[in-house]
Parts: structure tokens; C-alpha cells; sequence
């Protein structure tokens, strides 16, 4: 199973790479990127603003649990959109589906649970769908320059007022 999960990964990764739909504000579980590289261009960003003349406004956001709350069915759409055919769109669908966990706290085992929703951590085929899934954020943000890190987004606004940063975030 985990030969089969590394070649669908690099099957997918490189399609993504190819097709370039990863969005260039992630930094994310990309080669090439870094968390250094999502600093540096989120600061050359508001340095470029302050020369301008602008205030920066940023939004820090760290989405807790962020793998474990992935709904399977937004996913494979996005699958779909970005032109993963039926094949491999049946076959992510047996891979998020029918999985279960169990627990073990102070020696004792909890009953099986079925896991409804999320991508699995333990592998690279994980964070890629995490990728996926969130990839479409900086096309919702209007006036605003996002980096991704994984699960860690920065969203900055320019203005050139405090009022006209209050105006655009609310």
C-alpha cells in the first residue's frame, strides 16, 4: 500500500508540477520553497508597500487540526477541477473512505471510530490533498497578497490609511 501511495503521489505531484495549478503564494510541501521563502516574500511585499508610501494590515492564520477537518467531497471536486479523471478520482475515493482509528489513553484501547473526514499525515499523498484543498484561498481574497505555509497563511492589505484598512477587513 505505501509503494502504491508513493507512486500515486509522485503521479499527482508531478501532473501539479506540469499543469502548474499550485498556487504560487504556497510555499507549502513544495521543492524549491520554504518557510524562509514565505518570509522573505511576504517582506519584500510590505517593504515594497512601505516605499510606496502604504500601511501594511496582516492577518496571521494557523489553522488548528487543518489535515483532520478536510470534507472528502470538496476534495475530490477539486480533484475533478484541476483534471484528475475518473479513475484516479475513484481511487481517492477509496483512499479517503472507509478509514478508522482507534485510541489508546492510559493503556486502554477505545472502541473503532470511522474517520469521516481528513487526509492522512502519515504520508506524502496527505499533504499534497491538503494543498489541493486549500489551494484556491488566494483567488477569494480582493485587495489582498496571501502566503501559505501548509496550514500557516499570512493575508496582507496595503492602504493608505488606518481607516481604509478598517474599511477592507471588515
Amino acid at each position: 500500500a505505501k509503494i502504491f501511495e508513493m507512486f500515486t503521489f509522485e503521479q499527482l505531484y508531478e501532473y501539479l508540477n506540469n499543469n502548474n495549478p499550485i498556487s504560487t503564494s504556497q510555499s507549502g510541501f513544495r521543492s524549491l520553497h520554504s518557510t524562509l521563502t514565505a518570509l522573505i516574500e511576504a517582506t519584500d511585499n510590505w517593504s515594497i508597500n512601505i516605499d510606496k508610501g502604504l500601511l501594511n494590515g496582516v492577518i496571521f492564520i494557523d489553522l488548528k487540526k487543518a489535515f483532520d477537518t478536510i470534507d472528502h467531497t470538496i476534495l475530490l471536486r477539486k480533484l475533478r477541477i484541476y483534471g484528475v479523471d475518473e479513475n484516479g478520482i475513484k481511487f481517492f475515493e477509496s483512499y479517503l473512505n472507509n478509514r478508522s482509528q482507534r485510541y489508546c489513553v492510559n493503556g486502554e484501547l477505545s472502541e473503532t471510530a470511522k474517520i469521516t473526514c481528513g487526509v492522512p499525515q502519515v504520508s506524502n499523498l496527505g499533504p499534497l490533498l491538503f494543498l489541493i484543498y486549500i489551494n484556491d484561498l488566494p483567488n477569494c481574497l480582493d485587495r489582498a497578497s496571501p502566503r501559505m505555509f501548509a496550514d500557516d497563511t499570512n493575508i496582507s492589505i496595503a492602504a493608505n490609511s488606518v481607516t481604509e484598512l478598517e474599511q477592507i477587513l471588515l
